[in-house]
């Protein structure tokens, strides 16, 4: 069988969604019997691959199996407790700490759902993330979101539909992968805190200014060579943390946050501080 006939009969087993896959020697089952152990291994490490479970390179037949039934009873979990919340008109859901690889769309359904967490930091087990790349378009439909919790996934972009959550004043995007912060985050008007610490960010967009009712912004841990001036645009900004970055410089301007109480700048390669920030007290 060849790599494009194995990957045909993948796409038809997807398709189809198979429930059993097995390399058994039934005569009546011609597609089934024209894989040989080997291929069948193959066939299993592909339906990870299309699925986004990367296998282990030594991964058996059985273990190949287990794995993708491990991850289709925990996403039947997950729909399960989505469906639970739909009809008991849940608040809040949790769903930390389950090494979970994707976000059922159903999770749009909630639309009473004020506090969605997918990642958090226990005091007693430490971080508790997912391994969430992505998030389905139908958050956007959390109209009622308030809070949405992703600290300690694998994001490596900030989805544009979470600029639609009208409602959002906490965001915790910490522990991921980031690489950039969309500008839509601007439309965000009800947010208050916003926490990005320990992404890969490299700059942050001016018009992070127009978010007027934040209160936290958390930056710590990236690899930010500058701050946009328009930072002192957040009047009622409380704490700023800029520390651990790679900071050569930041704008004076910063010294106009009359209500800052916490400013955090160190671990970077400041050789001085404006003196309109140094006389800050």
């Amino acid at each position: 069988m060849t790599q494009a006939e194995l990957l045909e009969l993948l796409a038809r087993a997807k398709a189809e969604g198979w429930a059993v896959l097995d390399n058994d020697d039934d005569e009546n089952d011609e597609d089934r019997r024209l894989l040989t152990d080997l291929e069948w291994v193959e066939f299993y490490r592909e339906m990870l691959h299309l699925w986004g479970v990367p296998p282990e390179t030594d991964m058996t037949l059985e273990e190949c199996f287990a794995t993708l039934n491990k991850r289709e009873n925990k996403l039947l979990d997950v729909a399960t407790l989505i469906a639970r919340a739909k009809a008991e008109g849940w608040k809040e859901l949790d769903l930390a700490g389950i090494e979970l690889e994707e976000l059922p769309p159903e999770i749009g359904e909630l639309t009473e759902l004020e506090v969605l967490v997918l990642g958090k930091y226990d005091n007693e087990k430490g971080f508790l993330g997912n391994r969430l790349k992505t998030l389905p378009a139908e958050i956007a439909q959390l109209s009622q979101l308030t809070s949405l919790n992703l600290t300690g996934n694998q994001l490596s972009s900030v989805p544009a539909e979470i600029a639609q959550l009208s409602q959002l004043k906490s965001l915790y995007l910490s522990y991921n992968q980031l690489s950039s912060v969309p500008a839509e985050i601007a439309q965000l008007s009800q947010l208050t805190s916003l926490d990005l610490r320990s992404n890969q960010l490299s700059s942050v967009p001016a018009e992070i200014a127009q978010l007027s009712q934040l209160k936290s912004l958390y930056l710590s841990y990236n690899q930010l060579s500058s701050v946009p001036a328009e930072i002192a645009q957040l009047s009622l900004l409380t704490t700023l943390d800029l520390s651990y970055n790679r900071l050569s410089s930041v704008p004076a301007e910063i010294a106009q946050l009359s209500q800052l109480k916490s400013l955090y700048l160190s671990n970077n390669q400041l050789s001085s501080v404006p003196a309109e920030i140094a006389q800050l007290s």
